[in-house]
């Protein structure tokens, strides 16, 4: 002030910079007269109704036409899911997709080969942006080591022709997949039956593995360095905190120790009692990319974090730091009695403007006047949406994690551009 005078301050962040701007606007709506909350997932906590496979969902879409990518690469990999679980349950499976995909070593079963695969998909989505970039990487992947532009396009491009077929129902998670003369059943969970008669001598199945591998390597290949992939769960660095199974006991918090690799993300959410929950499930039939489901069967999020109420013990400062919560609320009751639930958003101060990238998996969470934008179908809104004269929702069809706050870029989508002026 002593240099500027009174100047007009916005508070400006995208991701978790983004909910501290928007919050901050509406705590101490003197101090900044506006703010633009960039992918900011507020309304990803338990008691806001987060949907648990909203991120999955809009991960799906970046491997579909709305991201630029052929249909059939979505199709391709829904579909190489059954076919890997049901082949890596023999040894000579097991060791026919080492050959095929280029592992290092056998993967311990199809399925597990099939979630660490899945497991990067996340991070992809999340980093789609139309050039060549480090941002997400560098915090949650391999250090600084640039993706490609489009890194979801990268990963579709030996995935683009029509070679698996699906029939029955993908939104109930009864369908079979088949190629060639080749076929697997899958009911929710489970493998059915499966028609794998001469799989070793088929051509197209193993054009798709060799395309399911490499888009895996897009993200664990980052570095160029590698001669093979690496099977085991946890080998490739990713960010991508998930259920990785029916066979694991559901977290109660994204706030452990281990869901994020160090920095300063694990201390800052167990204090807050963070716990955003619209990304924790996949392959519930919504996205039509995932399989298997990682939950249950028409399971609850109560059935998945724990019931709400119930005080669970508050993560384990690390060495350094003090003053951690001595209980963890999976429910994140402190976050919304602090900053308020949905209907409070239309309560906050003025000039707000919420921004999403429908490519982000993180939009899932995002503030908007109709829930259309994260939908499965292919939004056909308006760019800016009002929730009120002077708070709004902008848009960005083709917009990864907080696009619209980089500079700009001569190979920019149409709808950053259009962004900017709203923001400006």
């Amino acid at each position: 002030k002593a240099t500027y005078g009174a100047s007009r301050i916005v508070a400006v962040g995208g991701s978790y910079g983004g909910m501290l701007a928007a919050w901050f606007r509406q705590k101490y709506p003197t101090a900044v007269v506006g703010a633009i909350a960039a992918s900011a997932p507020i309304w990803g906590f338990p008691l806001l109704d987060a949907t648990m496979d909203g991120s999955a969902v809009a991960i799906a879409r970046s491997f579909g036409s709305q991201g630029g990518s052929p249909d059939s690469c979505r199709r391709n990999l829904l579909g190489a899911w059954p076919f890997l679980a049901a082949i890596g349950d023999t040894e000579s499976g097991r060791g026919y997709l080492a050959d095929a995909m280029g592992l290092c070593s056998e993967p311990s079963s199809g399925w597990h080969l099939a979630a660490t695969i899945q497991n990067v998909f996340f991070d992809l989505a999340e980093a789609n942006y139309p050039f060549e970039s480090t941002y997400v990487t560098s915090a949650v992947g391999q250090g600084q080591y640039p993706l490609p532009a489009w890194p979801v396009r990268a990963a579709c491009a030996d995935l683009g022709d029509d070679v698996v077929a699906i029939d029955g129902n993908v939104s109930a998670v009864n369908f079979t997949a088949r190629l060639d003369n080749l076929s697997v059943s899958v009911d929710w969970d489970s493998l059915v039956a499966a028609d794998l008669q001469g799989y070793q001598s088929s051509p197209t199945l193993a054009r798709l593995l060799a395309g399911v591998a490499r888009a895996w390597a897009v993200w664990c290949n980052v570095t160029g360095t590698l001669s093979c992939l690496d099977p085991v769960a946890g080998a490739c660095a990713t960010g991508r905190r998930r259920l990785l199974s029916l066979e694991e006991e559901p977290a109660a918090t994204t706030c452990a120790a281990d869901s994020y690799a160090g920095g300063s993300w694990t201390p800052l959410c167990c204090n807050d009692n963070l716990n955003l929950v619209n990304y924790i499930a996949q392959g519930l039939g919504r996205d039509a990319l995932f399989w298997p489901p990682n939950i249950d069967k028409n399971a609850t999020l109560a059935d998945v974090i724990g019931p709400d109420g119930v005080q669970t013990p508050g993560c384990a400062a690390p060495l350094g730091l003090a003053g951690y919560p001595a209980t963890a609320d999976a429910w994140s009751h402190w976050m919304v009695d602090e900053f308020g639930d949905r209907a409070d958003v239309y309560q906050a101060p003025s000039n707000i403007l919420f921004s999403n990238g429908l490519l982000d998996p993180w939009s899932a969470a995002g503030v908007y006047a109709d829930p259309a934008p994260t939908l499965p179908a292919a939004y056909a809104g308006p760019m800016l949406q009002n929730l009120s004269a002077t708070l709004h929702a902008l848009i960005l069809d083709q917009g990864a994690h907080h696009l619209d706050l980089f500079f700009l870029d001569d190979d920019d989508p149409q709808c950053a551009r259009d962004a900017r002026p709203f923001e400006s």
